[in-house]
């Protein structure tokens, strides 16, 4: 089934613990692969994946629209939380 979820976006979603902040992150399941578009402004993302329970640890590629800072800042947190062996 493809999917997409939603990580972080800058409005209040229906999970109220999840965090709010300026940017984009987007988890996208399609044709059995697994990929993160974007990575927000700071590690919003991370603990909103958390809450979730989506683990980012199998990702098949990652993809980041434009190096402005509410679509890449949260890419080195990403590195180092899910990949600290990198």
């Amino acid at each position: 089934m493809d999917r997409c979820t939603i990580l972080l976006e800058n409005c209040k979603s229906e999970l109220k613990s999840a965090k709010v902040a300026p940017g984009l992150s987007l988890l996208i399941e399609a044709k059995k692969q697994k990929f993160l578009f974007d990575f927000g402004s700071n590690d919003d993302f991370l603990y909103n994946a958390k809450i979730m329970n989506i683990n980012l640890n199998d990702l098949d590629f990652v993809a980041i629209s434009e190096s402005h800072f509410k679509h890449a800042s949260g890419f080195t947190s990403f590195i180092d939380k899910c990949y600290p062996e990198n």
